[in-house]
């Protein structure tokens, strides 16, 4: 099928679409966003954040920032780093380079934009399969690598709105075995960035992450915002289990829940990266919300030498980057969607999978089935179990 395309807030985009869901993928950069759900509705649901600087003409040494938008694969995940025979900047060639070849396929319910990347540090081909299927509202996303032999830090960068208006959105993830804040959290940075979590510090809970002050000693990172003017990444290494592991985020006001699903044997951690007004450098500019909830292997946000070279993390027996093989495809499969919620449906309890749908039980009781083929981050197939 011929592919659509359109100029999106500054970036020439493809586009892909049913009743359910339509969506944007930016040609430079794989960048997803905006994605619109239950589009047949009167009240659609815009879930993902847009840099506000989306149409200004800046110059910025961070070619990804320029575009930044919703979801977005990242290879390396993180910081830029550079050695010998390499030199990456943040979050990778992926994420802002070419994605061409574009096709959309159409087999049944099931729609699905195709495109491809070729990284010229540490040559690879990734091909980007996007998917969506009549009567969800779910993108089911897969990554294929093929051509590099080495361990490589990857994600998905998933970039959500956040409300102005405090204790609107709350977060949830399936159960973790080490929770830390990212080691870089310092404060400030140059005078131009400000964490307000503990830099290295551990955590169990995610509502007692150890703060700069002692007074108040722990901050509440699973109700968002609590404040303006701080910017911090927090890393939750997930507990391997037979379903996939999971995230939720409710919007309480908007009344909707973002979800996503990922393989903890391909991306074993969560980055979380609430932004809250706490960057004043440009584009930044005190000026953005926006929070991410970013499923990866890597060492926090430190990039390609850190996450591949030896880390305290890794020394714990934690992964920090995958192993691919150039003769042997590797699939990064990832699923995220949104759910309508009932009034008082205000944080997750707990996430129960059953036969092509999952059930989320909030802390008042309140229940809500979402349709997915969860089974997708698993076999990279979409169809019934």
């Amino acid at each position: 099928m011929k592919v659509n395309t359109k100029n999106i807030k500054g970036q020439e985009s493809y586009l892909l679409e049913n009743k359910t869901i339509q969506l944007a993928v930016t040609k430079t950069g794989g960048q997803m966003a905006p994605v619109t759900f239950y589009r047949d509705t009167k009240k659609p649901v815009e879930p993902y954040f847009i840099a506000p600087w989306a149409e200004e003409n800046l110059k910025l040494d961070e070619p990804v920032v320029g575009i930044l938008r919703g979801d977005f694969f990242c290879m390396p995940f993180g910081a830029p780093s550079s050695g010998k025979g390499y030199s990456f900047t943040t979050h990778g060639e992926p994420s802002f380079t070419a994605w061409t070849g574009a096709s959309i396929q159409k087999e049944g319910k099931v729609s699905t934009l195709t495109a491809s990347n070729q990284t010229k540090n540490k040559p690879a081909k990734i091909s980007k399969q996007i998917s969506i299927v009549e009567g969800q509202n779910v993108v089911y996303s897969r990554h294929l690598i093929s051509g590099f032999t080495g361990s490589m830090p990857l994600g998905h960068h998933p970039t959500l709105k956040l409300p102005e208006k405090e204790g609107i959105v709350t977060v949830k993830t399936s159960p973790t075995q080490f929770c830390f804040v990212n080691p870089g959290n310092a404060n400030p940075v140059s005078g131009k960035e400000y964490g307000s979590a503990q830099a290295g510090a551990t955590f169990t809970a995610l509502n007692r992450v150890p703060s700069i002050w002692k007074k108040p000693a722990n901050l509440d990172f699973s109700t968002l915002p609590h404040s303006a003017g701080f910017d911090d990444i927090l890393q939750f290494v997930l507990k391997p289990q037979k379903q996939p592991a999971w995230a939720m985020v409710v919007n309480s006001a908007e009344r909707f829940l973002w979800f996503s699903l990922q393989d903890t044997d391909i991306l074993p951690s969560i980055i979380m990266w609430a932004e809250q007004q706490g960057r004043h450098q440009t584009p930044w500019s005190g000026r953005t919300r926006c929070l991410g909830i970013e499923s990866v292997s890597a060492y926090g946000s430190s990039g390609y030498k850190v996450s591949t070279g030896k880390n305290w993390l890794k020394e714990k027996g934690f992964p920090t980057a995958l192993k691919l093989n150039a003769k042997k495809e590797t699939s990064v499969n990832f699923i995220q969607g949104v759910a309508r919620i009932p009034a008082g449906f205000k944080a997750v309890k707990s996430v129960r999978f059953e036969k092509n749908e999952i059930q989320v039980t909030s802390k008042s009781g309140k229940k809500v089935k979402i349709p997915v083929y969860h089974n997708f981050v698993k076999t990279g197939e979409i169809a019934p179990a």
